[in-house]
């Protein structure tokens, strides 16, 4: 399976892209600069588009995070590094 990858700088780009392009499912950083990933996938959830998937990445391995992220609508978190068949493996369930 192939994929259209469309990137963004920050949140608040991400956002934007996501409303303009409507993308099938959502790859977010919890640390994004200018919106947060939590932030960001409430605003994707919120949106009428509940049926976008979300998958969470993060670095931190912060207690709570995956907490948040999963109270913010994400679908899938995965904690860095992960491996790349494992993200893989979850962007076809969810597609």
């Amino acid at each position: 399976m192939s994929y259209k990858v469309i990137l963004a700088a920050d949140g608040y780009e991400g956002w934007n892209k996501f409303k303009s392009e409507k993308p099938d499912l959502a790859i977010l950083d919890i640390g994004m600069p200018k919106i947060d990933g939590d932030t960001l996938c409430e605003l994707i959830k919120g949106e009428g588009s509940h049926a976008t998937p979300v998958i969470m990445l993060t670095g931190k391995h912060l207690v709570g995070d995956m907490e948040d992220a999963f109270k913010a609508g994400a679908d899938v978190y995965l904690n860095k590094p992960y491996e790349m068949k494992h993200l893989l493996e979850h962007i076809d369930k969810l597609l």
